[in-house]
Protein backbone atom coordinates (compact mmCIF):
# COMPACT_ATOMS: atom_id res chain seq x y z
CA UNK A 1 0.00 0.00 0.00
CA UNK A 2 1.32 3.38 -0.86
CA UNK A 3 0.71 6.18 1.14
CA UNK A 4 2.39 8.51 -1.51
CA UNK A 5 5.65 8.95 0.74
CA UNK A 6 8.69 9.15 -1.62
CA UNK A 7 12.27 8.60 -0.51
CA UNK A 8 12.69 12.57 -0.89
CA UNK A 9 9.98 13.04 1.86
CA UNK A 10 11.48 11.19 4.17
CA UNK A 11 15.24 12.60 3.88
CA UNK A 12 12.75 15.94 3.93
CA UNK A 13 11.44 14.69 7.17
CA UNK A 14 14.98 13.73 8.48
CA UNK A 15 16.42 16.86 7.62
CA UNK A 16 14.09 18.54 9.53
CA UNK A 17 13.90 16.78 12.44
CA UNK A 18 18.09 17.18 12.91
CA UNK A 19 16.99 20.45 12.27
CA UNK A 20 14.46 20.83 15.37
CA UNK A 21 17.54 18.76 17.56
CA UNK A 22 19.81 21.61 16.64
CA UNK A 23 17.60 24.48 17.36
CA UNK A 24 16.78 22.46 20.94
CA UNK A 25 20.25 22.35 22.02
CA UNK A 26 21.47 25.66 20.98
CA UNK A 27 18.05 27.00 22.96
CA UNK A 28 19.40 25.02 25.96
CA UNK A 29 22.88 26.58 24.98
CA UNK A 30 21.57 29.47 25.00
CA UNK A 31 19.87 29.60 28.20
CA UNK A 32 22.45 27.87 30.10
CA UNK A 33 24.57 31.21 29.50
CA UNK A 34 22.36 33.04 31.80
CA UNK A 35 22.13 30.16 34.52
CA UNK A 36 26.23 30.31 34.28
CA UNK A 37 26.45 33.81 34.09
CA UNK A 38 28.53 35.70 37.05
CA UNK A 39 27.23 37.80 39.70
CA UNK A 40 26.63 41.31 38.40
CA UNK A 41 26.05 44.56 40.30
CA UNK A 42 22.10 44.34 40.38
CA UNK A 43 20.00 47.60 39.65
CA UNK A 44 16.47 47.30 41.55
CA UNK A 45 17.34 44.25 44.05
CA UNK A 46 19.63 45.07 46.20
CA UNK A 47 22.77 42.56 46.11
CA UNK A 48 22.46 39.30 47.89
CA UNK A 49 18.66 40.10 49.45
CA UNK A 50 17.19 37.46 46.79
CA UNK A 51 18.75 33.80 47.03
CA UNK A 52 20.22 32.03 44.13
CA UNK A 53 17.59 29.14 44.92
CA UNK A 54 14.70 31.58 44.91
CA UNK A 55 15.10 32.52 41.53
CA UNK A 56 15.74 28.90 40.69
CA UNK A 57 12.94 28.01 42.24
CA UNK A 58 10.64 30.99 40.99
CA UNK A 59 11.82 30.78 37.34
CA UNK A 60 10.65 26.65 37.21
CA UNK A 61 7.33 27.67 38.98
CA UNK A 62 6.94 30.24 35.43
CA UNK A 63 7.89 28.39 32.47
CA UNK A 64 5.09 26.24 31.98
CA UNK A 65 2.98 29.34 31.76
CA UNK A 66 5.56 31.01 29.35
CA UNK A 67 5.61 27.89 27.54
CA UNK A 68 1.66 27.82 27.30
CA UNK A 69 1.63 31.43 26.87
CA UNK A 70 3.82 30.93 23.78
CA UNK A 71 1.95 27.80 22.87
CA UNK A 72 -1.11 29.79 22.85
CA UNK A 73 0.39 32.61 20.35
CA UNK A 74 1.92 29.74 17.74
CA UNK A 75 -1.80 28.55 17.88
CA UNK A 76 -3.85 32.33 17.49
CA UNK A 77 -1.15 32.81 14.38
CA UNK A 78 -1.45 29.46 12.71
CA UNK A 79 -5.23 30.40 12.81
CA UNK A 80 -5.23 33.81 11.40
CA UNK A 81 -1.59 35.28 10.16
CA UNK A 82 -3.40 38.86 11.31
CA UNK A 83 -3.70 38.01 14.98
CA UNK A 84 0.25 38.28 14.91
CA UNK A 85 0.05 42.20 14.01
CA UNK A 86 -2.46 42.35 16.76
CA UNK A 87 -0.57 41.13 19.39
CA UNK A 88 2.39 42.88 18.72
CA UNK A 89 0.43 46.22 18.98
CA UNK A 90 -0.50 45.27 22.03
CA UNK A 91 2.74 43.95 23.59
CA UNK A 92 4.22 47.06 22.64
CA UNK A 93 1.81 48.94 24.02
CA UNK A 94 1.54 47.26 27.52
CA UNK A 95 5.48 47.23 27.42
CA UNK A 96 5.40 51.28 27.24
CA UNK A 97 3.12 51.31 30.19
CA UNK A 98 5.31 49.55 31.87
CA UNK A 99 8.54 51.40 31.84
CA UNK A 100 6.56 54.93 31.88
CA UNK A 101 5.18 56.88 34.38
CA UNK A 102 1.72 57.77 33.73
CA UNK A 103 0.99 60.85 36.66
CA UNK A 104 -3.07 60.16 35.98
CA UNK A 105 -2.51 56.69 36.96
CA UNK A 106 0.11 57.00 39.85
CA UNK A 107 -2.52 59.61 41.61
CA UNK A 108 0.01 62.31 40.82
CA UNK A 109 -2.10 64.52 39.13
CA UNK A 110 -5.33 64.07 41.36
CA UNK A 111 -6.22 66.58 43.82
CA UNK A 112 -5.55 65.99 47.48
Amino acid sequence: MDLGITEYDQKEKRKCQKKKKFLLRAYIAFAAMFVIAPASNAMHIMEGYLPAGYCVAWGAVCLPFLIAGFISLRNKVKENRRNLVADRHVGSIYFRDLITEDPVCDGKLLPT
